[in-house]
């Protein structure tokens, strides 16, 4: 895998360290970016097991029980979407806890709450952070802050209104 004494003969020493530069920030982004992704992952995993537990550890079991079934199904059927429907998933669940379960106007409600809030920080947040950092942090920690966001609103959600901001009526 080396390059041939010609190659360097024929290109300017700028153009190889530009080139050298740009492979290894290349590199660089793509290493921070995935630890980034798995710690923010590792860390709502954990938060919502915990969230889920302190409301109520039968309903805990059952999602438990239901969520390896359904990616069993998703695995064999689309193999490739795995990792949207496991976001589609966990976003559900985000909806359902601070829409309040059972509700469904809590739910529409909380859909759209999340939705925007998610779609305005993934837009907005990094051009924010862009005044108080370097470029580069602020677009790489733009997207992981936006994508936080909603597990921040429902952990502030179930710590002030653990039953949703909607609860269904009892009858």
């Amino acid at each position: 895998n080396r390059m041939p004494l010609k190659y360097f003969d024929g290109t300017t020493q700028g153009e190889v360290l530009s080139r050298i530069t740009n492979d290894v920030d290349t590199v660089n982004q793509t290493l921070s970016q995935s630890l980034t992704q798995i710690i923010t992952s590792i860390v709502t995993v954990v938060g919502v097991l915990a969230m889920m537990l302190s409301i109520s550890w039968q309903m805990t079991l059952v999602a438990l029980t239901i969520v390896p079934v359904s990616m069993i199904t998703v695995m064999r059927t689309y193999r490739r979407a795995l990792q949207v429907g496991l976001l589609v998933v966990i976003t559900a669940f985000v909806v359902i806890i601070v829409g309040g379960i059972g509700s469904m106007k809590g739910a529409f409600i909380a859909a759209m709450l999340i939705g925007l809030i998610d779609t305005l920080g993934r837009s907005f947040l990094d051009d924010i952070l862009k005044v108080f950092m370097p470029v580069n942090a602020a677009e790489t920690a733009g997207p992981a802050i936006s994508s936080m966001l909603i597990y921040i609103i429902m952990a502030a959600v179930l710590a002030l209104r653990p039953q949703g901001l909607f609860p269904p009526k009892v009858r």
